[in-house]
């Protein structure tokens, strides 16, 4: 699952340019703010700790970020968890979609039940302002523990966020969205609908959807029986390392 949440620190950079939204400001606070951006941005390819600390301190988001990402991996300096929470609320707070997006990971990953709510709410806000990776991993979340974090599931709402994310074309989302199509959690079961995600998924390189669509393929669900499809796709499963492909195939096409 998490394989999304945990990016390195130069990889959001791009994308959190176009996805930031400036907070309410006045015009004199607003030119500051530009103005240690630019300098921030021409010294950041340094990578130095002492500069990012210090732009962090200035209250600069994208430093905050950065230096909640060097604290978590420990690449620069010794890793400091805790630190890294700080640093890394401190930019979610000023809108900074990744360390909500990151966040929102490591209060999941690292945390317990008492810090589930705290990762939902973070994850809630990154889903609200961003697109269909944000909207996947909030799914996810949503899906095993509800939309406060209570235990109890909310498929309804992983449904509308997997199928988001699904028909944007995010491969994991449309494979989960196939998922719940097929077992009707959250939706009607639709079986159709359920083996061209799945299909759409596979056709991406999951092995996950690729072994879900060869069995749909195989036993005609939702569509007309297709044997060769089902061989062809149990052996693109098996290729890729599903374990689980492999003891099918030798069941299902035992000469």
């Amino acid at each position: 699952m998490v394989k999304y949440f945990v990016a390195g620190w130069m990889s959001a950079l791009a994308v959190c340019q176009a996805k930031d939204q400036p907070q309410g400001s006045n015009p004199s606070q607003s030119n500051q703010k530009k103005d240690l951006e630019a300098l921030y941005e021409g010294v950041r390819s340094e990578r130095s700790l002492e500069k990012m600390k210090d732009y962090a301190d200035q209250g600069l988001a994208r430093a905050q970020f950065d230096y909640a990402q060097e604290l978590y991996h420990g690449q620069l300096c010794p890793k400091n968890v805790p630190l890294a929470h700080h640093y890394y609320k401190l930019a979610a707070d000023q809108n900074y979609l990744y360390a909500k997006t990151e966040y929102a990971a490591i209060l999941y990953l690292d945390g317990d039940e008492k810090d589930l709510p705290l990762a939902l709410h973070y994850s809630k806000l990154a889903a609200e302002q961003g697109g269909p990776e944000e909207w996947y991993d909030y799914a996810i979340l949503v899906y095993k523990y509800g939309r406060y974090g209570g235990g109890e599931e909310d498929w309804p709402l992983a449904f509308h966020y997997y199928k988001l994310a699904a028909e944007q074309g995010q491969m994991e989302a449309q494979r989960d969205y196939a998922m719940m199509l097929y077992e009707g959690r959250g939706t009607k079961q639709n079986l159709p609908l359920a083996r061209e995600y799945y299909k759409r998924s596979a056709e991406k390189g999951f092995f996950e959807a690729q072994y879900d669509y060869a069995w749909m393929l195989y036993y005609g669900e939702g569509g007309p029986q297709d044997l060769k499809g089902a061989k062809v796709y149990l052996k693109k499963a098996i290729e890729a390392g599903h374990k689980e492909a492999s003891l099918a195939y030798d069941h299902l096409f035992k000469d």
